[in-house]
């Protein structure tokens, strides 16, 4: 059998003697089951003729003559076998039938005379889905969609939601996700037709609360957000236009999935008390129960605020969500018993963490990640287990890059304890790609964990204006040369795996185009980290800079619409005439300027913003030089008082340097400032331009 791999793997497969070396022409099935859309297109995929024959049980396909083997009595199990006159398929219900079929498609895709062998097989989970976030950033063309779609069918992957926030235009509701490659009623239907084709359930994920910082910047709509200090980014369900809005958008959406479920999100809301929050949730549900759906909603709010308890007040046909992207699952551990104490079902969702980063987390990790789900979330307790991609702020989330990563979570909502996650990989370069590539392997390994500055921390630096890195530099936090030539070596290294790659590749030759775009990048970081020693090198790293922003646009293009492809070139351009002003600019030295001694107060957590004065450069007409590393930045807390004491030095001026406000945000005092002298206060201001940087870290809009 090591000829033949399948992914997921099955539960049971057992070879026996010979090969089948029938031809045929027809897949005969049960009439019932000739008119489901992925009995045909499955057919076809084959280059068979389907053929109802009225003689075969329910849920049976054969091919040439073999008797059909046993189903086990599993929803969406199937019995599969391969002789040398014929191939015949028994699924213990239709489900079963598909995804037998699709095993059989695997197989016959590897080999023109197929191995003998009898396969017995079910899943782990019964709804096993993969969450797709479109709404930040990354909107596939219609036809990488459907792409997408037939190798979540290949791979039995039951759902697939796309997450929405404005990314849907609807009749009625002026400018929502104008501009930003939101979907039609029509695209969504199409994609509904496309998953049946492939026995994959489309169901929306759509925000009816939180994460609507899109459409609230709107002049149009902002008035709808719930005030905070932050910008709006959750609806304010009192207001009267919200919930008028809300039901336009239900009767549009969801008449266009025919899949029962619905899911609401209610995650990281701002500026609602508990009581606002469950009163909108269930009036939410109402409206969705209403139109002949399962409401679905995140647990965050409860679990991290709100308490457990409150599943009691919230309607009886939710379902909670409960997602933890982390390895250990420390939070979750504690949590989820209580969720499952509260109501009968709930679901699980966990990640790729393929999101701020050039490429993603170790593969390892992330299977560590779903063996500990799979402890903590038992399926005859979870009936769903699902996984999500994120671009939060418009983050490149290496969305297909990861389809390694897809294809082993498969496995492991598929196969459970079956699986075989240290052969996974290989088993999907022969699915995907239509060979094996142990080169593409090795330069997943190389790129993941056998560089210094790891593609996650690329990605931080890749967004650090000049400046900045210049600090890094000064305060040594920058790798040494020897590092560097490490990874210029090993960059050289990857382009040749890739190279390979791509000689040996049958099919997806267009996915390893992602791996360009990520080794391009590093290099280019590994350029401006030259440069950042050595200004000499700014002609350098602004050439590799402009070589990898090539790639990635190129590379976005054959997947992506054209829009929102400014967001990571934005960045890119940014760079560009950051380190071109780097060369123009020779500022003078200034005596007697001092940096503050911040002592304990200091974050190294920030240690790479770059937005402080932070180098010998002029900011507003005023000279900077280089403070020590940790007399940059502090961060305060609520209420908390930050004491300094200033040199006993004559003092001709004072400079504090803040973030500006964001377009829309009401201005609020933030901060105060307070000068004393012997304990005579001399100076007091409200500071107001503060901008805080990460806005889920106030998920109920405290002051």
């Amino acid at each position: 059998m090591d000829k033949i791999t399948i992914i997921p793997q099955p539960r049971r497969i057992r070879a026996t003697a010979g090969v089948c070396s029938v031809v045929a022409r027809e897949l005969r099935v049960h009439p019932d089951d000739a008119v489901h859309p992925a009995s045909k297109a499955i057919t076809q995929a084959l280059g068979l003729q389907l053929a109802a024959d009225p003689k075969l049980p329910a849920h049976a396909a054969c091919v040439g003559a073999a008797s059909l083997p046993a189903a086990p009595a599993k929803a969406q199990g199937y019995g599969l076998r391969i002789t040398p006159t014929g191939i015949a398929v028994q699924g213990h219900d239709g489900g079963g039938l598909v995804w037998g079929l699709q095993t059989l498609r695997q197989i016959l895709a590897q080999a023109a005379r197929s191995p003998c062998l009898e396969i017995t097989d079910w899943p782990e989970y019964g709804i096993r889905y993969h969450h797709d976030d479109v709404s930040r950033k990354q909107v596939s063309t219609m036809a990488d969609f459907r792409r997408i779609i037939q190798h979540l069918g290949a791979l039995k992957i039951s759902h697939y939601t796309l997450y929405l926030e404005d990314m849907v235009r609807v009749d009625g509701i002026p400018l929502m996700g104008e501009n930003r490659g939101a979907f039609t009623l029509d695209d969504l239907r199409a994609l509904v037709a496309e998953g049946q084709r492939w026995q994959v359930e489309l169901f929306p994920t759509l925000s009816l609360i939180g994460h609507q910082e899109n459409l609230l910047r709107l002049p149009r709509y902002r008035a709808w957000g719930a005030r905070t200090w932050q910008p709006p980014s959750s609806f304010d369900p009192w207001h009267p236009e919200v919930r008028p809005h809300l039901s336009r958008l239900l009767d549009a959406v969801c008449p266009v999935f025919p899949s029962p479920l619905f899911h609401m999100c209610f995650d990281e809301v701002i500026g609602l008390d508990q009581k606002s929050f469950l009163e909108h949730l269930n009036w939410c549900c109402e409206q969705v129960v209403a139109r002949g759906k399962t409401p679905l909603f995140w647990a965050d709010m409860l679990y991290n605020h709100f308490g457990i308890e409150l599943l009691r007040q919230i309607h009886p046909a939710a379902i909670p969500v409960v997602w933890d992207y982390s390895i250990k699952l420390k939070r979750t551990r504690v949590n989820f018993p209580a969720m499952l104490r509260e109501r009968d079902q709930v679901w699980v969702l966990s990640g790729y963490n393929n999101w701020k980063t050039f490429l993603h987390d170790p593969l390892a990790e992330a299977q560590t990640q779903w063996r500990n789900w799979r402890r903590i979330a038992p399926p005859d307790r979870v009936p769903a287990f699902g996984a999500s991609q994120w671009g939060d702020d418009g983050y490149e989330n290496s969305r297909d890059l990861a389809w390694p990563l897809f294809a082993a979570f498969a496995e492991q909502a598929w196969s459970g304890n079956a699986g075989q996650p240290k052969t996974v990989e290989k088993r999907f370069h022969t699915f995907f790609h239509g060979h094996p590539l142990p080169e593409l392997a090795q330069l997943r390994r190389l790129l993941e964990s056998g560089l210094v500055i790891t593609p996650r921390r690329a990605w931080e630096l890749h967004r650090l204006p000049a400046p900045g890195w210049v600090r890094l530099a000064h305060a040594k936090s920058l790798p040494t040369v020897a590092q560097l030539n490490h990874d210029i070596r090993q960059q050289a290294l990857a382009r040749r795996l890739l190279a390979q790659c791509r000689k040996l590749a049958r099919a997806e030759r267009e996915h390893l185009d992602h791996y360009e775009v990520a080794i391009d990048r590093l290099a280019s970081v590994v350029a401006r980290t030259q440069a950042a020693r050595q200004p000499a090198r700014i002609p350098a790293a602004l050439a590799t800079l402009a070589k990898a922003r090539h790639t990635y646009r190129r590379s976005w293009l054959a997947h992506n619409r054209p829009e929102n492809i400014e967001v990571s070139l934005e960045v890119f351009d940014a760079q560009r005439e950051s380190w071109r002003a780097m060369r123009t600019t020779s500022p003078r030295r200034w005596e007697g300027w001092q940096a503050l001694d911040l002592g304990r107060a200091w974050n190294r957590y920030l240690e790479g913003v770059a937005g402080l004065p932070i180098g010998l450069t002029v900011v507003d007409g005023v000279p900077f030089l280089f403070p020590p590393v940790n007399r940059t930045h502090a961060e305060l807390a609520n209420g908390q008082t930050l004491r300094l004491a200033l040199n006993p030095v004559p003092l001709h001026d004072l400079h504090l340097v803040m973030s500006q406000s964001r377009e829309g945000e009401e201005i609020r005092p933030a901060a105060r400032l307070r000068l004393t002298l012997c304990g005579r206060v001399v100076y007091e201001e409200d500071l107001l331009a503060i901008r805080h940087l990460c806005d889920w870290w106030a998920p109920l809009g405290e002051d």
